[in-house]
């Protein structure tokens, strides 16, 4: 059994004055329950009355007429509720004829209403259905309406990121282009090192596998017995890698062995060897000895030579001493 609506709520929903949820709940109740439009029916037909007699306040006046605008048969109903007002008034000024002033009619009573019920109440039905459809109409307009500007913004915003995704992915396809030219670049470097490398290492292996060249030699002779009047012999090492000498000490000895130092321009030691074994002089035992040409200095040298004892702790003789001179101008070049 369903509950009457109040008077007050239908005159408000007929006239559009009720929130949103009051008025979603107020259409289901109509739609679920046919008794409970009985109260919607009446308040129509009261504000029917009053809009013919003039004595609708004007917002709800305005009100009223905007639902006139949407539904014929509510019009045709006012139009039918005027004309009998001005029939029962004896021709008095009915709503619609001054707007702006409501005039002063004598108002159908309930007999009048009675009597014109047959057709009343189908054109009442008519309306409300009608009212019904309208507001259910633009319920869902407003809510189709609030979905497509829902969508317009969503479509907007989904156009304003695939667009900085757009311009995003265009910065990174720039990027990968340079990328790719840097590392083709870098490729390329790395080919002709590899190749440079390649061809070191082939020279380095060829020069391995070479045979060394023999050092440049350059033999002197000095005689202990051929001291020259004109001073030292004179030695030129230009372009000589190593220097062999063979000191003849003029006289046959018989060491096992022999000791050999150089004493440099300044009569400092700057080479010495022990064990050097004997060699066929021209007048008797010479020792031969090679040593680089680094050793020398320019200016004069002087060889001395030792005989080594074979017994432990005898101290080396003095066989013999040998003054050269290495000449400065073009040793080594």
């Amino acid at each position: 059994m369903s509950s009457e609506i109040e008077p007050t709520t239908a005159t408000r929903f007929l006239l559009g004055e009720l929130a949103e949820d009051e008025r979603e709940r107020l259409e289901r109740r109509l739609l679920e329950d046919g008794a409970a439009g009985d109260a919607v029916v009446a308040a129509e037909d009261d504000l029917l009355d009053a809009y013919a007699a003039g004595e609708l306040p004007r917002r709800q006046r305005l009100a009223f007429e905007r639902r006139l605008r949407c539904s014929a048969a509510l019009r045709r109903r006012a139009a039918f509720a005027r004309a009998l007002a001005r029939a029962v008034g004896g021709g008095a000024r009915a709503a619609g004829d001054d707007p702006g002033r409501p005039a002063a009619v004598v108002v159908p009573g309930p007999g009048l209403r009675r009597a014109a019920a047959p057709f009343a109440g189908l054109a009442a039905a008519a309306s409300l259905i009608l009212a019904l459809a309208c507001g259910w109409l633009v319920w869902r307009g407003q809510a189709l309406s609030g979905r497509v500007a829902d969508l317009e913004r969503a479509a907007q915003e989904l156009t304003a990121e695939r667009d900085a995704l757009a311009a995003e992915g265009g910065k990174l396809d720039r990027r990968l282009a340079l990328e790719r030219t840097a590392a083709a670049d870098l490729e390329g470097s790395l080919a002709h090192e590899r190749e440079r490398l390649a061809g070191l290492e082939a020279e380095l292996e060829r020069r391995r596998a070479a045979p060394r060249p023999a050092p440049v030699t350059a033999s002197f002779v000095l005689s202990a017995a051929l001291r020259s009047e004109l001073g030292p012999r004179r030695l030129d090492l230009s372009g000589v890698e190593q220097v062999r000498l063979t000191l003849d000490i003029g006289t046959p000895e018989d060491y096992a062995s022999y000791l050999a130092v150089i004493a440099g321009p300044r009569g400092g030691e700057v080479w010495s060897q022990r064990g050097l074994p004997p060699a066929a002089g021209a007048a008797g035992t010479a020792v031969e000895l090679t040593l680089p040409t680094a050793v020398f200095a320019d200016g004069r040298h002087e060889a001395l030579l030792y005989g080594e004892p074979g017994s432990a702790g005898a101290e080396p003789e003095l066989l013999g001493a040998f003054e050269f001179e290495v000449e400065p101008a073009r040793r080594g070049s």
